[in-house]
């Protein structure tokens, strides 16, 4: 089994559910607190293991690159004056490396993730999209991790949500037929394989209510199932094709349901709730926020 030593970010989109605060500012250098959304998912990746980092991105957002770029000024000046807190939370990503590919324009996220094909050649590597965050005693990488040491195929993050919300999502078709509860015959938690992918289907339609999220690990055949989709596309290549391209030529792809608190900070009401948690985590306390309130 070939380790995972690479991360693929395809955040080249617009941002246009935060409009009109993503109109100058990439949506994914918007705060979590006191820390861009990015930053809290590119530091997932770099506390499981990954040191490599791929951003496919667009024409404006270039300020993603100076993010995680060095800033010799600053540095020096918070070192000069003390300040080792803030000087070493500027600095943590120096041993990373950062790889920027453009996506000359929107074609879907496969086609996102086609730009930046030859950097990986024939190796297995983790996906991660910039609108969802988990909290949790384990990070959704060293979830996503675990279930690929077990299985050694592709994988799709999946998240159990409610049946008046599921036709927004993706939603996975387990092997195994979902039961009263709408809970998968699997206790819940644990990786199962899945028959096919259906996109925003009615809840009187969906297969489960195992929704995607945004967090995948991939093996090599994505690439050419992804070029096998655009054959057979008429617009855009999106990597949910691409898994059912797998699905129908080799049968066999696994989800693993994501643990913790999700929050989808694509929209406003998941931004701010996002912000809310992240501040309960950082010393903001709840008896604080109730009195404001």
């Amino acid at each position: 089994m070939k380790k995972i030593t690479k991360a693929l970010f395809p955040i080249a989109g617009m941002g246009t559910r935060l409009l009109p605060a993503t109109k100058a500012v990439p949506k994914e250098l918007l705060p979590v607190y006191d820390r861009p959304i990015l930053e809290v998912l590119v530091e997932e990746v770099v506390d499981a293991g990954i040191h490599e980092i791929i951003f496919v991105t667009s024409r404006k957002k270039s300020a993603l690159e100076n993010h995680f770029d060095a800033y010799p000024e600053l540095e020096k000046k918070l070192e000069e004056e003390g300040k080792t807190e803030l000087f070493e939370k500027i600095r943590k990503f120096r041993n990373v490396k950062f790889t920027y590919v453009r996506q000359a324009e929107p074609k879907g996220d496969g086609h996102a993730m086609q730009c930046a094909e030859h950097l990986f050649g024939d190796e297995p590597f983790l996906v991660i999209f910039g609108d969802e965050l988990l909290f949790g005693p384990s990070s959704s990488v060293q979830q996503l991790l675990s279930a690929y040491e077990k299985t050694n195929t592709s994988i799709i993050g999946v998240r159990h949500v409610p049946t008046a919300e599921i036709s927004s999502y993706g939603v996975v078709a387990p092997l195994l037929k979902v039961d009263s509860n709408e809970k998968n015959t699997h206790e819940k938690g644990e990786i199962f394989q899945i028959q096919g992918v259906v996109e925003k289907p009615r809840p009187e339609d969906a297969p489960s209510n195992f929704a995607v999220i945004g967090k995948y690990i991939c093996t090599p055949e994505i690439w050419k199932a992804l070029e096998d989709s655009q054959k057979i596309s008429s617009g855009e290549i999106r990597l949910i094709d691409g898994f059912s391209e797998i699905l129908a030529k080799k049968g066999v792809l696994y989800a693993s349901e994501m643990k913790g608190f999700r929050f989808d900070t694509g929209n406003p009401k998941g931004l701010f709730l996002a912000n809310l948690y992240s501040a309960l985590q950082n010393g903001v306390t709840k008896e604080e926020i109730e009195a404001f309130l």
